[in-house]
């Protein structure tokens, strides 16, 4: 987990992470263009995508609003409205990982409801 002081070398209002509007790829040149944000009819799309299977989704988007909340993210909103963008993306990307992790896990805990019950018939 990130803590307060933890910063981007050269961008100390951006939490660790490379979340940093400066450094954005070009739109094409990121996979998961669905993870985009829409700010002032410009979509925002974070510059380091959410990776399924190895990020902890839910840690994640605590930290991220954790810092958003915190008084060096409200500034970075003040003062980098895009690099914030940036940040709110990933975390917009995390929070629908988490819920799609969420909706198969109860598939998955319904479907072996449903063969118990018909085993124990």
């Amino acid at each position: 987990m990130q803590n307060e002081n933890a910063a981007v070398p050269g961008n100390a209002n951006l939490p660790i992470g490379g979340l940093n509007a400066a450094a954005l790829p070009s739109p094409a040149a990121i996979a998961g263009a669905d993870d985009g944000e829409i700010i002032a009819g410009e979509i925002v799309l974070p510059s380091i995508p959410v990776d399924d299977l190895l990020d902890d989704h839910a840690t994640e988007l605590e930290e991220i609003r954790r810092w958003a909340s915190s008084e060096t993210g409200q500034a970075a909103r003040m003062e980098n409205p895009l690099g914030f963008a940036n940040v709110r993306a990933h975390a917009a990307a995390h929070e629908r990982a988490l819920a799609a992790q969420q909706q198969s896990a109860a598939i998955a805990a319904a479907a072996s409801s449903s063969a118990r019950t018909k085993k124990s018939r």
